[in-house]
């Protein structure tokens, strides 16, 4: 790892805790597409994971999503798509991740939470958000080509 980087805290499932990474004050909300093998129908809505006061009516800014599967020639697949919505205190991070061929659906869930963390755990994200979010892409490539080495399923 890089010198000064924050070692991310872990929740009860030993999964990185994104909201308490970002925010030690404000417990904040994450809505997260799941990774799913299940097939859907075209235009199915993706299952997604809620974490915090996401759902809750009285926050001030308000943040619509929709995601749905799209239409493929091969009917019987996932919605492939991922996607993400994490707000912190001040701090929101959105993204989107498109996945693409027969394990896309992998890819994009394993690739969604790990671009947030590493821009997370960056020590001057605030200062130089730029320069976080492209290292954070870098070494969320690195985790997916050193999975893709240990796992058949997953195909980039």
């Amino acid at each position: 790892g890089e010198p000064n980087r924050i070692s991310p805290p872990r929740d009860e499932n030993g999964r990185v805790d994104l909201l308490r990474l970002l925010s030690k004050t404000d417990p904040g909300s994450l809505v997260l597409g799941c990774e799913s093998n299940v097939v859907q129908d075209t235009f199915a809505d993706k299952v997604v994971e809620n974490r915090g006061s996401c759902c809750q009516n009285d926050m001030p800014q308000k943040v619509g999503f929709a995601c749905k599967k799209g239409m493929k020639a091969k009917a019987n697949t996932p919605n492939q798509d991922n996607f993400l919505i994490l707000r912190a205190g001040n701090i929101g991070c959105y993204g989107v991740f498109d996945g693409h061929g027969e394990h896309g659906h992998s890819v994009s869930s394993f690739v969604a939470p790990r671009v947030v963390q590493h821009f997370a755990c960056d020590p001057k994200f605030k200062e130089n958000p730029q320069n976080a979010l492209r290292k954070a892409f870098s070494m969320a490539n690195d985790d997916l080509i050193q999975r893709t080495a240990t796992r058949k399923h997953m195909d980039c």
